[in-house]
């Protein structure tokens, strides 16, 4: 009888183990789950580890049907990636009204990246290069804050954008593309410093700008 009764203790206890074995795990890959970084909604490539940079190249599932887009990735060893290039055709013609929230870090967009898009503003003021016609023919886009005193060498940038009425920091560019600004609603005046400025710039504007320059 003593020895059932210390091979019913131990199986009790062998079971209340178990439990608790079982119940540990569940602990550990919650804490392991909250841990780990969020599943990123886009494809980049890191630049540099070290540094914490990335390029983002797209979007992991396509098409978007999201509403807003802020270019923000975590990074697995803590914080987040500091997004500093965005290339790819994932975000082209996104065809439902769109946010668009540029990172500080953001220092390039590549050509036609967001072609054809429908947002009403952007502010690109840490930006430095912008591709060929990266917001070619955003029909829909009205107002776009750019970076002061940086040139915008690339073609087409902006033409097409048929409701593009203000510019923040135009007056202080100092180089101006080929076709920049063609097709927009910018105003009948406009103030610049721009040494050079490309051809047919502001050609076939619904306002016709007369262009000023400011003094020296």
């Amino acid at each position: 009888m003593a020895q059932n009764a210390i091979i019913a203790n131990l199986n009790s206890n062998r079971k209340k183990i178990i439990r608790q074995i079982v119940k540990n795990r569940s602990i550990l890959q919650q804490i392991r789950k909250e841990l780990e970084p969020s599943p990123s909604m886009y494809k980049y490539n890191v630049i540099d580890e070290t540094q914490g940079t990335i390029e983002i190249t797209g979007l992991v599932n396509y098409p978007f049907t999201g509403s807003t887009l802020d270019f923000t990735v975590d990074n697995p060893s803590g914080g987040t990636y500091k997004t500093v290039s965005i290339t790819g055709t994932d975000f082209q013609n996104i065809t439902q009204q769109l946010t668009l929230s540029f990172p500080s870090s953001l220092t390039s967009i590549g050509a036609n990246v967001f072609q054809g898009c429908n947002m009403s503003q952007i502010d690109v003021s840490s930006v430095t290069s912008l591709g060929e016609g990266a917001f070619y023919n955003c029909t829909f886009l009205k107002s776009v804050i750019l970076k002061p005193n940086t040139a915008i060498t690339s073609s087409k940038v902006f033409s097409g954008c048929t409701s593009l009425s203000v510019v923040t920091n135009l007056a202080t560019i100092p180089l101006l593309g080929d076709n920049v600004f063609a097709s927009t609603k910018l105003s009948s005046e406009i103030t610049l410093s721009a040494i050079s400025i490309g051809n047919s710039c502001f050609s076939s504007s619904k306002t016709l700008p007369r262009l000023l320059y400011a003094s020296a």
